[in-house]
């Protein structure tokens, strides 16, 4: 009888234990979260956010063979601070806040994505995504899909909006920009490319000598380097220096 009852009493601190431990599991899953560590696992450099929130500092993961790589997920908010190189992949409903030196790549999908960098940065938003990108030079960065976009780039930028989204860009010299079925505000420097194309609806201003293509299908304005004001213009228009 007393050993039944001592197995009873091991039975319930058991149980109890489980349990508080398994309360104490959730309750890190559902706070902030530092990567690696609970609620924001790795494997190798690349790192799953599982929290409400996680912050990744690269530095931390990635190795001279290993990218550093975050997924945010499942409504998280993340905040990322790339190296020379890093891959972020912002899921819909999540909140991305990437800074990087060079060469990062962030894909937003249905997210809120803001987006800091140096050179050589790529962001491609989709799917109704809200995005923000601040670069010095070399930067690429695609808008579709329904998603409102404001670029502000350096000089050698290449911009594609396309699919029912809204471009706002300002950009250096020597940028491409191609505007197709979506509506672009683009302010530009000197020796810069417009493709208005397919149902693009472009207003254009250059700061310095620039070409613009117009589709027949497309409605586009231009304004120079002192003029007044924007003009219509169809088919190829461009600003002297």
């Amino acid at each position: 009888m007393q050993q039944a009852r001592s197995f009873a009493v091991l039975f319930a601190l058991s149980t109890f234990g489980l349990l508080g431990s398994g309360c104490e599991s959730n309750a890190t899953m559902a706070g902030d979260a530092l990567c690696p560590g609970p609620g924001c696992p790795c494997t190798g450099a690349r790192c799953d956010c599982r929290s409400e929130s996680c912050n990744l500092d690269c530095a931390d993961v990635e190795t001279p063979t290993q990218t550093c790589a975050l997924e945010c997920e499942a409504g998280s908010d993340c905040t990322a601070t790339c190296g020379t190189e890093c891959d972020i992949e912002c899921e819909a409903g999540t909140v991305c806040d990437v800074s990087g030196a060079s060469e990062s790549d962030v894909r937003c999908v249905g997210a809120t994505c803001d987006h800091v960098a140096t050179t050589s940065a790529d962001l491609s938003c989709s799917r109704d995504a809200q995005c923000t990108l601040t670069a010095t030079s070399g930067a690429d960065a695609d808008c579709e899909s329904g998603s409102l976009c404001e670029f502000v780039l350096g000089d050698d930028a290449d911009v594609d909006c396309d699919s029912r989204s809204q471009c706002t860009v300002t950009a250096g010299l020597d940028a491409e920009v191609e505007c197709k079925r979506a509506s672009c505000a683009l302010t530009l420097g000197e020796g810069s490319r417009v493709l208005c194309g397919i149902e693009g609806n472009c207003e254009v201003v250059c700061e310095g000598a620039c070409n613009v293509i117009v589709d027949r299908t497309a409605t586009a304005t231009l304004q120079c380097a002192g003029e007044a004001a924007a003009r219509s213009i169809t088919g190829s228009a461009r600003c002297e220096a």
